[in-house]
C-alpha cells in the first residue's frame, strides 16, 4: 500500500525554515554557519486507514523498516490500536501486526532494538474512569519478538507510570516513565528512570521530580562517555535538558530556549544531537513537524529543518540510515491524520 507524497522543492524548504526560525531564541550567524544542513529529498504519505493515525515511531530491524503508530476515531478517544508496518525499500509498505485491547486506549508505540537483538515495541494503555470520566488509569505494555510473527505481551512498570520511549545502551535497555493524570487536574508530576535486560523484567532506577511542575514525555540518547542526556518535555513552559553519569542516580535539570511536544532525540557518529518533535511559531500559524540541534554547553536549541505539515502534526520517530536521516511523523494536512515518511540529506559544511 503506497502514496506519494511527491518531492519538496530546496526554496520551499528555505521558507519553512525561515517561518520556523521565528520560534527559536536567536541563534549567532557564527555558530548556525558550523551547522550541517539538512534538505528534504522525499516526504510520502504511507497509511491513513483509520479516521486519525497519529504518534509514530521507526526503526530499521535485521535489514527491513519498521514504522509503528496510534491508530483512533480521534487524538484523545478511547479505542486506539496500534499498528506497526514493515518495508523493504522503505517505499512500499504492509501492515505487519496490529494490537489491541477492547475498551483500552492504546497509545504512543515506541519501538527499540533490544541488547539481545530482539525487537521491543512499548505503549501507554489507557482506560477511562467510569465514576469521573475526567479521570483515566493508565499502565505500560511491551510487546517483544525474535522474528515479527510471534510476540511475547507483558503489563511493565509501575500502575500511573507510563514509560513513554525506550533505548538500549550496553548490557540494558532503558526507560524514563512520567507520572500519568489528566492535564486539566495540573500539578506537579515526576519521572521514574528504568533498566531492563530482557525488555520484560524492569527495575527502577531512581525517581526524580525533573525540575519540577507538570513534566511528561522525555527522549534521551547516550553518549560515548555513558553520559545520558534528555529533552524533556514540560507543560506550560520551554523544554528541559537533563544529564546525568552511570549510576544515573544524580540528575542535572536546565530550561532550554523552545518547546517540543512529542519529542524525539538522536545522536549522530560526531557526537551532535538532533531533536524533532511538534513545534509552533510564534505568530506563524498553525504547529509544524520540525527538528533542531541540540547544543548542551550550553544548552540551546537551533532551527534545523521544517517537515511539510501542518494544523495536527507532530511525534516523529528519527533512524540514521547511511547518509541520510529517515523520519516517520504524522501531519492532518491531506485533510486526515496520516502517516509520512522523510527522506533527509545531511550535509557537513566545509572547513
Amino acid at each position: 500500500m503506497t502514496f506519494c507524497h511527491g518531492s519538496v522543492a530546496a526554496t520551499t524548504a528555505a521558507i519553512l525554515l525561515s517561518i520556523h526560525a521565528t520560534c527559536f531564541a536567536e541563534t549567532p550567524q557564527s555558530e548556525m554557519a558550523s551547522l550541517p544542513r539538512i534538505r528534504v529529498l522525499n516526504s510520502k504519505l504511507i497509511w491513513d486507514a483509520a479516521p486519525h493515525n497519529a504518534f509514530t515511531d521507526l526503526i530499521r530491524w535485521k535489514d527491513r523498516w519498521y514504522c509503528s503508530f496510534r491508530e483512533g476515531i480521534a487524538h484523545a478517544s478511547y479505542d486506539g490500536k496500534v499498528r506497526i508496518l514493515r518495508s523493504e525499500d522503505g517505499k512500499t509498505w504492509e501492515s505487519l501486526v496490529q494490537f489491541t485491547e477492547e475498551g483500552h486506549d492504546l497509545r504512543d508505540p515506541k519501538l527499540c532494538v533490544l541488547p539481545d537483538g530482539r525487537l521491543l515495541v512499548g505503549m501507554g494503555d489507557r482506560t477511562q474512569d467510569t465514576k469521573n470520566p475526567l479521570n483515566w488509569r493508565t499502565v505500560t505494555r511491551v510487546s517483544v519478538t525474535a522474528d515479527g510473527e510471534r510476540w511475547d505481551k507483558r503489563i511493565v512498570g509501575d500502575p500511573q507510570v507510563w514509560m513513554w520511549r525506550f533505548v538500549t545502551h550496553g548490557d540494558y535497555v532503558y526507560s524514563f516513565g512520567y507520572c500519568q493524570r489528566p492535564k486539566g487536574l495540573g500539578g506537579e508530576t515526576f519521572l521514574v528512570f528504568y533498566r531492563s535486560r530482557d525488555g520484560l523484567e524492569w527495575e527502577r532506577i531512581v525517581q526524580t521530580e525533573a525540575g519540577g511542575g507538570y513534566v511528561n514525555e522525555a527522549a534521551f540518547a547516550f553518549q560515548p562517555d555513558s553520559r545520558c542526556v534528555v529533552l524533556l518535555r514540560r507543560e506550560g513552559g520551554q523544554n528541559r535538558l537533563g544529564l546525568s553519569r552511570p549510576p544515573y542516580k544524580d540528575w542535572t535539570w536546565q530550561e532550554l530556549n523552545d518547546r517540543f511536544n512529542g519529542p524525539a532525540l538522536i545522536q549522530f557518529s560526531d557526537g551532535r544531537l538532533l531533536v524533532g518533535g511538534r513545534a509552533k511559531p510564534i505568530g506563524a500559524g498553525s504547529a509544524k513537524t520540525a527538528l533542531a540541534w541540540l547544543s548542551i554547553d550550553p544548552p540551546n536549541l537551533s532551527p534545523a529543518l521544517t517537515l511539510p505539515s501542518q494544523h495536527e502534526t507532530g511525534y516523529p520517530g528519527l533512524h540514521l540510515f547511511g547518509k541520510e536521516l529517515w523520519t516517520s511523523y504524522y501531519s492532518s494536512e491531506s485533510g486526515k491524520c496520516s502517516i509520512y515518511i522523510a527522506r533527509l540529506d545531511v550535509t557537513y559544511n566545509a572547513k
